[in-house]
């Protein structure tokens, strides 16, 4: 059976969106329920006429097709209130089953992203890892999810043998995640390594 297309949307980080785009990133949670008021039912093929803090718009988009679900990167309580269908990143199967499921309807689509790498060195890998996205574990909203799980960036990572990915392609399913998007980390080699694991 065909999947119903989607779309994703999210609000990115203070850093890109100011120093990149020059756009004020003022209150993502207000401008984040602005745009899919509008983007809603704009994907319907239904006229609408808003004019709001950050949303202004007096048009309609020509539908000959199903409306795609709208998944909402988030990962904050408020921000997954506004979601039907979510996708995040550095999430582990708890997080996902103790905060994704719940707070979505039953059949919406959860997407969980998942940096992984086929090693023998497990720890060496997360190590390496954490250091080179040092960053993205200051991002406020980053930040914060992993502080409310008690984990950084590292203990989101899956690192192993075929077998330890395995299991936790299998812990995430269990979780509650309808996809999973495996991301594979390190040089060219690993990279190909880690997908032949994950996809034979």
């Amino acid at each position: 059976m065909a999947r119903r297309p989607a779309l994703g949307v999210g609000t990115s980080h203070a850093w890109y969106i100011e120093a990149q785009l020059g756009i004020p990133y003022t209150s993502p949670l207000r401008h984040t329920r602005e745009y899919l008021e509008a983007l809603r039912p704009l994907l319907r093929g239904e006229h609408v006429r808003s004019s709001g803090e950050f949303v202004a718009v007096d048009t309609a988009l020509e539908i000959n097709a199903e409306a795609p679900a709208v998944l909402l990167a988030a990962l904050g309580p408020k921000m997954l209130r506004l979601a039907d269908g979510v996708i995040a990143t550095w999430v582990t199967p708890e997080m996902v089953a103790e905060r994704l499921v719940p707070s979505q309807p039953d059949g919406t689509r959860i997407v969980a992203s998942v940096m992984t790498v086929l090693t023998t060195d497990p720890d060496g890998a997360r190590e390496q890892l954490a250091g080179d996205f040092a960053m993205a574990g200051e991002a406020p909203a980053y930040r914060a999810s992993l502080g409310r799980a008690g984990i950084g960036i590292a203990d989101t990572v899956v690192a192993g043998d075929e077998e330890a990915i395995a299991r936790a392609v299998d812990r995430f399913r269990d979780a509650g995640a309808t996809d999973l998007v495996i991301i594979p980390y390190g040089g060219p080699e690993d990279r190909a390594r880690t997908l032949d694991a994950v996809t034979n």
